[in-house]
Parts: C-alpha cells; structure tokens; sequence
C-alpha cells in the first residue's frame, strides 16, 4: 500500500503535546481536562447534535460553501458520526452588511431578512439570525455596538474564520468587436491579446484557453478603469498592444452599434462598472486588491483605502476626481446603459454576487467581480474554441511588500483565481480550491489568549507572495457569541440553538470542512489562521460564571472529573485528557490502473486498515501507519479479482470497501464505500502502432 500522507499534522503535533504534557505531569497531577469541559451545556444538550434548528445569513461569498458542502455533507457527517441526525440549519447569502447588521452592528439592512426598515440602531440583534457571515471583518466600532458590552443584554462575539476565496473580475466583451489572433507561427491555438503576454509571432502565455480568445488586462489600466480614468474598450487594448480592434465585418456598416447608443466604431464601446447593491465583503476585499495598483495613490493618498473600504463601500468614483457615491441602480432589464448611469457605473437590482452577475450578463462591454465560486456557479466560465464574451481574467500578480517600499510590485505573470487552470474551461474545469494558499495573510490578532475575539479590522488576504498566486484573496468569517444567555435570555430553547451553533461551527472548521470547499473553489486556510479558528469553537458555551473569560471559567467540579475517564490522585490540580478524535472521511475513489485511490481526511496519526470484497472474493487487504490531514492511499486490485472481472457480466464488479481507522491512543471507528470497477479501467491502453512509409 502507498500512502501519501505525512507522518504528523499541525492538529498532530498538538495532541501529541498534549499527551506528553499530561505523561511529565503525571506524579503532580491527578487527570488532564481539557478547556473546553468549562463551556457547560445542560446533561440533555451534553451531546453534540442534540440542539435545535438554526438560520443564518451575510456573506454572499458562502452561498455555494453553505448550501453545497457545509450543510448539506460535512454538517450531516459530523452529526452522524456522534449518532444523532443533524439539526436543520439555513442561511441566507444576503450580503456581509446583513450579516454584520444583523449580530447589531447598526446600519443599512435593505434586502437582508428582517429588513422592513433601511437603517438598524447600533446593538439592535435579530433573533432570527443565529450567526452572521461576513467577507469584511467588523471595525472597532461596529464590533462595539454587536456587543454592547453596556446594555442589558451584553455579549462577547467570535470572529471566525472559516475559509478563504478568490475575487474573479469577470468581463462582457463588447459583442460586434474581435480580437485578432496574434500573428503565430505554426498556427498555435493558444492565443490570447497579443501584448504583453503574447506578442505576434511568440509563444502565447495563455496556456488555459484551448483556442479561444481572452482579454487580458495590465494592473495598472485595471485600477484605471475602476477609478474611472479608462472609460472605453478601445484606450483598454490600445494599452495591451493588441493588433487590431474591429467592427463585425470589416465591410459591414455599423448601424445597430449606432442605433443603440450612437457608438461608431468598436473602439468607442464603454467600459461599464458594474458593482454590488448591497455592503460587500466581496467589495471590501476588490477594493484592497485595487489599493495595491499602481495609480491607487494620488497626492498622498490611496483612493480605495478611504472610508468605502473600512466603512459603507457602497460608495465608488463615479467619474475622475469626482465625489465618490452609491451608483445607480438597473432597472428590470438588468442592463446598465446611458440611460441607467451617465458616469458608466451601475448597482446590480438585488443583494449578493448574483445581482452583479446578472447585470455583466447582461450588459455589453461591461466589468465586475465576483467571487469564484458563485462567478463558476454563474457559468462565466468559457467554451473552448468558441468566441466567448463573458468570461473571468487572469491578473497580474502584486506583492504588498514591494508596494509598501514603494516599488510596482506588479509581476510579468498572469494567474489564474482557481488552483486548477483548466476550471475556466467549462468542459474541463474540475473544482480543485480557489489560488490563495499563499496569498498575503496579515494584519490578524495573535497574540491574545483568544484571537477570534480580538480585533481583526486589519486582517486581509490580498497580494501574491511568489509568482503563482492569485493577488485579489481574502478571509470569510462566521460570528458567533462566546454566551448566547447573556444576549437572547437563558431559556431552553435559546440553549438548544446555541448548542447546534457550537456543533455546526465545530464541523465548518474541522479538517474535513476545511478541506470540502475545496471541489467547490475555496481556499484553504493557513494553518496557524485554522487553529485560531478551532480555538474559539471550542470556548463557545452556556450560561458562563461571570468573568470566566473565553472558556467559561467554571472551577473543575465532581463531575467534569468522571466525565474524563479514570483519575488518579496527587495534589488538588486537576486535568482531564481529551481521547483523540477518530472522526474521519472518505473524500473520494477512483481506480488508477489496477489500483484503487482512496481519498482520506484524518484528524491525526494512526493506523488504518482497509479491506475491499467484490463477488465473494477479496479485491485488496491491507493496513499500514499513517500520519493526519488530507492524503490518499492506494490499494493494488489483486490477481484474483482481476480475473473475477474478466468472467463477470459486462465486465463489471460491484467493490464495497471498508476503511477503519484508529487514531493513536484512541479507539477505532469505520467507513464504507462502494465502486464499481470495470474491465476497460484497469486495462491497458493499447498503443498505435507506427504508420509504415
């Protein structure tokens, strides 16, 4: 068997500390208990998955992460695996202004769930809403008023983060106009704009096109655009050095582009901005990826670092130098045109990264952004070897810390915003993670004993670090309270929705949510910013003793002590060992030749054995040591099931396989699987043989 997992994890290496503390401090104390035993439920809600239903609402960029993967797979897996059914649980993708307005930050709640009025007073909580999302952290001041540490109803709020995403700019290129083919020796497919990627008569550098054409656009003329400086197609590929922008039929008169918005030729299509309804986190973290551009600083100042990023980002530059304000929005035709914006800016008609999507569609020559997973869901994705108008772009990468020495810090590279370059190809693209593994993480509280509830109005995501990765990144929370009795009352119904917010959190951050949104087109946190996460998880409790901090502050009691196991007594300290985790998953199989990859998800090191029947017979039997996280291990069909397969009907043998695994120093638990494997996929492929003369 060939594994390729590591020997030890992050989550690993922490457990075994653990138990190695408790081993050294065995003749001083009695048992070991974890801090998480002083975040006291009640015995009937002691269980995880033994709350009540709970909703959600915010971040638009968690739509295809909550309803996709969270809720519907990893939250159901992980209630299963503690033998209970999963609570339901819903979310509304209505915005992170919802999200943020709704734990009572005060604000503009037009379009959220509860949003009859257009203004919410600081500290004004809606009970419906369980837990917020939100792309933009909250500030000093919005976090003040969630927590109202002066009302009646004070409470001390998680900031969780949850996952990480790219922000794809997604274009309509203008209908009518073309882009002409560099001129290629040898007829190479993989054409793009011609400069800078790509000059006439050179390899192209848009290898993941198959055939068709995409625009590519500097960092410099994209902050231009957005500020409202490049207003027209034609200054936009006038700076690419593309080698001829041209009407439909070069002999063909213009009529329609002349009817419909007095244009006469294609050079003189508007570039038309089109951004969110609502306050975005998905604006927030566009706007700190444009303060990195060249052209973001004029006299002294950086014009995407002002109050519409930390504060209302509804407001944008409607026109050079002018006053900076919310556009206007579309009508029912979705279209941004003239007669909708006069300064080449629009709204989209409703909340979240689908009203933006539904206006670039829309609307001819236009520009927006998206985040990658909802601009995947949206189809802006494009059809090899066809000319294709809607479609996300490469970008330049940028390193802040250039740009912060006051150099460029533009790169000659352009990325792709998915780890898997070939995910802009609609008949290609697999999900394999959004490209922000080494994206620029700074700016979040560490040093305090919990930093989910310091201050993370700094941490970004934006920028590349290396020459691969994408440069508009950033971080997605989910907030919670450290105590839902302090702020909604301390009655059995609020315990049991506060016992589920616990356990779906605890799901959302474990290894096997982290890893999920992957297919999806998420990234993966850091692992420092995961184990932050964790961390706070776990301090979230039930009617806390006053002034118990993060972890609840109980005093160890009788009864935490046999809910640790055996004990052994020594001096008044007490600790309790947490057994190791053995929840694990199967993330997927498939066959390789004559083998079986299985893809596993595990929470620390330990053995595996795994054994697969097929047709009465053994089709593999092994068991080998193995390290934690994210790995596969491969499994040789033997001889005697491959010739089963070959007597089979259709060639077909039905596999059911059975992975237990048992973490070290903990006890065992299984999974099964079920695949088919066929003759034709494990058989050789027979090579062409050489055509003679």
């Amino acid at each position: 068997m060939r594994a390729s997992f590591s020997l030890t994890t992050e989550h690993g290496r922490i457990r075994a500390a653990l138990a190695a503390l408790c081993a050294a401090a065995a003749v001083a104390v009695a048992v070991c208990i974890p801090s998480a035993a002083h975040a006291e439920f009640s015995e009937a809600l002691s269980k995880p998955c033994t709350g009540s239903a709970i909703g959600g609402e915010g971040s638009s960029a968690q739509k295809v992460a909550q309803e996709n993967v969270w809720i519907p797979s990893t939250f159901k897996s992980f209630c299963e695996e503690h033998g209970h059914s999963a609570p339901a649980v819903t979310y509304k993708p209505d915005g992170s202004g919802c999200g943020l307005t709704a734990m009572g930050a005060g604000g503009t709640t037009s379009g959220c769930t509860y949003a009859p009025a257009e203004q919410e007073a600081p500290g004004s909580r809606k009970a419906v809403t369980r837990f917020g999302g939100s792309d933009a952290p909250p500030t000093p001041t919005q976090k003040a008023n969630m927590e109202s540490s002066a009302s009646e109803h004070p409470g001390k709020l998680h900031v969780l983060p949850v996952t990480s995403f790219a922000v794809a700019a997604v274009v309509h290129f203008p209908q009518g106009c073309k882009l002409e083919d560099p001129e290629q020796a040898g007829g190479n497919k993989n054409t793009t704009t011609g400069k800078p990627n790509d000059p006439a008569g050179a390899e192209t550098g848009d290898k993941f096109t198959k055939g068709t054409l995409r625009v590519h656009i500097e960092a410099k003329t994209l902050e231009e655009i957005w500020s409202g400086t490049v207003t027209t197609w034609g200054k936009v590929l006038e700076r690419e050095g593309v080698v001829r922008l041209h009407n439909e039929g070069k002999d063909k008169p213009t009529a329609k582009l002349e009817e419909e918005e007095g244009i006469t030729e294609c050079k003189n299509v508007p570039v038309r901005r089109v951004v969110r309804k609502d306050g975005s986190g998905t604006t927030y973290n566009f706007k700190a990826y444009l303060s990195l551009l060249p052209g973001a600083v004029v006299a002294g100042k950086n014009l995407w670092k002002e109050s519409p990023v930390v504060g209302d980002n509804t407001n944008w530059p409607l026109s050079v130098g002018g006053e900076k304000t919310a556009p206007p929005e579309v009508g029912v035709t979705n279209v941004c045109n003239a007669a909708t914006s006069a300064h080449l800016i629009c709204r989209g008609p409703e909340n979240g990264g689908g009203g933006v999507a539904k206006v670039v569609e829309a609307t001819d020559g236009s520009i927006g952004y998206l985040d990658l997973a909802t601009a995947h869901q949206k189809n802006f994705t494009i059809t090899p070897e066809v000319e294709d108008v809607d479609y996300w772009i490469p970008l330049q990468t940028v390193n802040p810390k250039e740009v912060e020495e006051g150099k460029s810090g533009i790169g000659a590279n352009y990325v792709e915003p998915s780890q898997n370059p070939l995910l802009n190809l609609s008949t290609e693209g697999e999900g394999a993670g959004a490209n922000c593994t080494n994206a620029d993480y700074r700016g979040y509280p560490s040093a305090e004993a919990d930093p989910t509830l310091g201050d993370w109005s700094q941490a970004i995501g934006t920028g590349s670090l290396d020459a691969k990765t994408y440069p508009a990144c950033g971080l997605t929370y989910d907030f919670a309270w450290d105590d839902d009795s302090t702020v909604y009352g301390n009655t059995e119904a609020e315990e049991k929705q506060a016992r589920t917010i616990k356990d779906y959190l605890t799901a959302l951050t474990s290894v096997e949510g982290q890893t999920e949104v992957l297919a999806v087109n998420y990234g993966k946190l850091p692992t420092t910013i995961q184990t932050i996460a964790r961390k706070g998880v776990e301090a979230i409790g039930w009617h806390k003793v006053p002034g118990g901090g993060g972890g609840g502050g109980q005093p160890p009691s009788e009864e935490n002590h046999q809910q640790g196991g055996s004990s052994t007594s020594t001096t008044g300290s007490s600790i309790v060992a947490t057994p190791p985790s053995n929840v694990f998953s199967v993330a997927g199989a498939k066959i390789k030749g004559k083998s079986v990859v299985l893809s596993l998800v595990l929470p620390g090191p330990g053995k595996v054995q795994i054994k697969a029947v097929g047709g009465g017979i053994t089709v593999s039997n092994v068991t080998a040591s193995v390290g934690g996280g994210q790995g596969t291990v491969t499994l040789p069909i033997s001889s005697a099931a491959v010739k089963k397969l070959a007597k089979a009907k259709g060639h077909k043998l039905s596999v059911k396989i059975t992975v237990t695994f048992t973490p070290t120093g903990g006890t065992a638990a299984s999974k099964t699987k079920t695949i088919t494997i066929t003759q034709a996929a494990i058989a050789p492929k027979k090579k062409k043989g050489k055509k003679k003369g």
